[in-house]
């Protein structure tokens, strides 16, 4: 429905009713609400739009409505918005002065990105890198 509703018109199987649970929430009985959360989730882990599309397709003789598919579209573009490319450090400078300093210099600026005005932000695969030039620089960092 453009309402973004799903009615179930006959009995679903177990496995039918585990596809729509993934993208949307029951609302009745046989009637489920396509979720933003829970499509994005469900493409996050792997599921495709175009799956959802044709389940529906298959089982209704009218075209998918518009906003639906727009919806689904909407998505599909939010849901590969971001991606993970690894993880980071983040590190608290004493003032915004050795923040800045560690942000521009030679030895640091490739390893470090400045977060507001005293903290950096280092990927974990460059921390030692990092620590060495910090070193070098004339600073230390203590561990929590």
């Amino acid at each position: 429905m453009p309402s973004l509703l799903v009615r179930a018109n006959a009995p679903l199987t177990a496995e039918e009713q585990l596809v729509l649970e993934t993208f949307a929430n029951a609302e009745a009985d046989g009637v489920w609400h396509l979720a933003r959360d829970k499509t994005l989730a469900a493409i996050e882990s792997g599921h495709k739009a175009d799956d959802l599309r044709a389940f529906l397709g298959a089982r209704d003789e009218q075209p998918l409505p518009e906003l639906v598919d727009g919806f689904l579209r909407n998505v599909e573009c939010g849901a590969q918005a971001i991606k993970l490319r690894g993880t980071a450090l983040l590190f608290e400078c004493v003032d915004q002065k050795v923040a800045d300093r560690l942000a521009a210099d030679q030895r640091t600026s490739k390893l470090c990105l400045q977060a507001g005005k005293k903290h950096l932000v280092v990927r974990s695969k460059a921390a030692a890198a990092f620590r060495k030039a910090v070193r070098a620089i004339g600073y230390g960092m203590l561990r929590d």
